[in-house]
């Protein structure tokens, strides 16, 4: 998968995870923590994988790169309202003001990003660089899940 297709497939996830936490309040703190594993691992894949790329071939995009990073930060702080607010009456409004921060941010990132990159790289180039935003995204996922079950081991 190219790196376009990667980041646009992620964000599909991370679309329909948030519209399973909307539905299902039951399981909200599970689906909140998936989504909070998922986010990390895009922000992570993301930033290294592939601005990291971009600002190599074209220093120019350093502003668009800046703020990119600076709207990651602010939906995981976001995250953190909506799970703060969970199994409250303000949990609802949360999870939509959420929801709304998301699209916004993803919906910047693929009319703003995505069409730069399109023009600037190569096929080939989008296809190497999907294929390493893949692994650190499965990376990231694996170390913040070992991370997150560390914590919760009883100690002896």
């Amino acid at each position: 998968m190219n790196a376009v297709a990667a980041i646009t497939h992620d964000h599909d996830d991370i679309r329909d995870l948030i519209d399973r936490i909307g539905q299902d309040e039951q399981d909200a703190e599970f689906l909140i923590s998936q989504l909070r594993l998922r986010l990390a691992a895009h922000d992570a894949a993301t930033e290294t994988q592939v601005y990291r790329e971009l600002l190599r071939e074209s220093p120019a995009c350093s502003e668009l790169v800046g703020t990119r990073t600076v709207q990651h930060r602010e939906l995981e702080a976001k995250l953190d309202n909506v799970e703060r607010d969970l199994g409250t009456a303000d949990f609802s409004r949360s999870l939509t003001m959420f929801s709304h921060k998301v699209a916004s941010e993803m919906e910047s990132e693929e009319s703003t990003v995505l069409p730069v990159l399109r023009q600037v790289f190569t096929s080939e180039w989008l296809d190497e660089v999907g294929r390493r935003y893949e692994l650190r995204w499965l990376a990231e996922m694996d170390a913040r899940i070992r991370q997150r079950d560390a914590a919760q081991e009883p100690t002896a």
